[in-house]
């Protein structure tokens, strides 16, 4: 969880002639699916395509969606300075485990990736709810670690299984010492 300050901010209205305060305050924010579907619900969208970009007011409402604790003005978030947006961005960007993956020839999945899916997925591989609450990276993290562990093992190639036999023999004979 990031906890920010967002000051308080002072806008004048030209419509009304007259000063709007928006209150500000200290907040705590989550990257998580339960913001995406929040974010989702109003957009119409998936957040997690790139293409197009994100607007600045859709990636302020996304700052508003990921409000778990505390409350501040609408308005006061928009006025967030760069450096506090930038935390923001590389909290959202931090991969949250150490788990890594082994890089495959697979092409990238072409797959619309929306909150739905993602609780699906939840679902199917039995992951519980609370775990909407987590950060969204460690969240995408477990659903690919148990996606894979629940797989059937990929079948070897010809060439795999002999290099595999070759390598065991090889090892079988240093071991007993023998010609083969």
């Amino acid at each position: 969880m990031l906890r920010i300050h967002v000051p308080d901010q002072e806008y004048f209205d030209n419509k009304l002639g007259e000063f709007i305060y928006a209150k500000g305050g200290d907040i705590a924010l989550e990257h998580s699916l339960f913001a995406v579907w929040r974010w989702e619900s109003k957009w119409k969208k998936p957040f997690l395509s790139r293409n197009p970009p994100k607007t600045r007011e859709e990636s302020i409402y996304y700052i508003y969606c990921m409000i778990e604790e505390g409350s501040v003005d609408y308005l006061a978030l928009a006025a967030l300075p760069d450096e506090t947006i930038d935390i923001i961005d590389r909290y959202m960007n931090d991969p949250m485990t150490a788990t890594t993956f082994s890089k495959t020839n697979d092409p990238p999945s072409r797959e619309i990736i929306t909150a739905e899916v993602l609780y699906w997925e939840m679902f199917e591989l039995g992951i519980p709810l609370e775990f909407e609450h987590r950060h969204l990276n460690h969240l995408m993290t477990l659903i690919k670690v148990c996606s894979i562990r629940n797989s059937p093992n990929k079948k070897m190639s010809k060439s795999e299984i002999f290099n595999r036999n070759r390598a065991i023999n090889e090892y079988n004979k240093k071991r007993y010492h023998t010609k083969g």
